[in-house]
Formats: structure tokens, C-alpha cells, sequence
């Protein structure tokens, strides 16, 4: 398999919809932090936290088990959003 970002798997942070605000702005993950990571069947849903946002959880679908697997693994609780992204999975 061939190695890629988590932002190549996740997209970009301006695309990403919030299921917990009630807002219809995406969050500006600028400042955001990761606060904790969950998965369920073929999702990922993260928990994040920001100034500008306050928490928002967004949802991805990843139906490859593997690239899921890694993903996960490369998202950390307490890490920055953004610096979470380029990270190689």
C-alpha cells in the first residue's frame, strides 16, 4: 500500500462538517486540538477542541481496514489538528 497523509484520507479541515455544533460554518481548525478519538464499523469520528470552535466532532468514513487502522494511530489525543495531518500513514 502506498503511503499517504492523513489529510489525503481525511481532507481538508474547510470540508469538514461538525456533528455537534449546531452552526452551519465549519470549524476553523487553525488552533484546534484533538481531544479524543473513536471508531466504529468502517468510522472515525475525532473530537477536537479550539478557541474559535469550541468542540466539534467530524466524521470520516475510511472503508479500508488498514488505512483506517493507521489513521487512528497517527491521530493522538492533545496533538494539534493541523500538525496531525501531515503526518504519513
Amino acid at each position: 500500500m502506498t503511503h499517504v497523509t492523513v489529510r489525503e484520507v481525511l481532507g481538508e479541515p474547510s470540508t469538514w462538517s461538525s456533528v455537534i455544533t449546531a452552526s452551519e460554518d465549519l470549524p476553523n481548525m487553525q488552533d484546534a486540538f484533538i481531544m479524543d478519538i473513536y471508531c466504529s464499523g468502517d468510522e472515525i469520528s475525532m473530537l477536537t477542541r479550539s478557541v474559535r470552535c469550541g468542540e466539534t466532532l467530524s466524521v470520516f468514513q475510511v472503508p479500508d481496514p488498514t488505512l483506517r487502522e493507521r489513521v487512528i494511530e497517527a491521530l493522538r489525543p492533545g496533538e494539534s489538528v493541523i500538525a496531525a495531518l501531515d503526518a504519513t500513514v
